[in-house]
This record gives structure tokens, sequence and C-alpha cells, in this order.
């Protein structure tokens, strides 16, 4: 089954493939998937959250993510995913309206997260 890239950016950094230190790192936004991810987790230092959102691009045609310093947009969301909670690298994806996914198959998407809807 296909996974998001956020899906991917989270199983990267659960398996600790960045040494850092730091706090809120930002977000990653790929708008023509509909979804961003925060990188919540203490563990983030910008420069990791930024490269992480760089490799959007070759894991999913649909278009490359935009990295800001800032948290992801709460507006026409769909429901969020956090993988890894109350751990460094935590990390929350937000899902918006308006793509090719709905509501049921973001929330099986978020398999091993804890999903929420707003």
């Amino acid at each position: 089954m296909w996974r998001p890239v956020a899906w991917a950016l989270g199983v990267m950094a659960a398996g600790g493939l960045w040494a850092c230190s730091g706090s809120f790192g930002g977000s990653c936004t790929v708008p023509d998937d509909h979804f961003c991810l925060d990188f919540t987790g203490n563990g983030y230092a910008t420069s990791d959250a930024r490269s992480a959102c760089n490799q959007v691009r070759p894991l999913r045609d649909g278009g490359t993510g935009t990295y800001d310093l800032g948290s992801c947009d709460r507006r026409n969301l769909l429901g969020t995913c956090t993988r890894n909670p109350g751990t460094a690298r935590e990390t929350v994806e937000y899902d918006y309206d308006g793509g090719a996914r709905g509501l049921s198959e973001f929330q099986a998407l978020c398999s091993g997260g804890v999903w929420r809807v707003p």
C-alpha cells in the first residue's frame, strides 16, 4: 500500500537517522498531496526538518514539499495523525480536504499513529 510522504518521514525520524537537538523544527507542506507535516518533537532542529522536507521530491510524484518555520495551516482540515507521540521524534501530519484522498483513506494511512478529527 502506498504511504504518504509524511509517513515515510516519520519512519525515517523514528529510525534515528538524524542526530540533532532543538525544539519545534518547522513544517513541510505538500499541497499537491493535501497534507502538511509539523516537526513537533523537541529532537528536531530546523536543519533536520528542512532536509526531510527536501527529500519529499523523490518519495512522491505528487509535488514537492515546501519548508516553513511556522506551523501547518489548520483550515480545511480533515484530521491529524500524530506519530511517535511524546518523544523527541514526534510529528503531526495535517490532512486536508480537497484532494484525491478522503477522511477514511487518510485515517487508514495513519496506522500506528494517533488519528484525531478536528
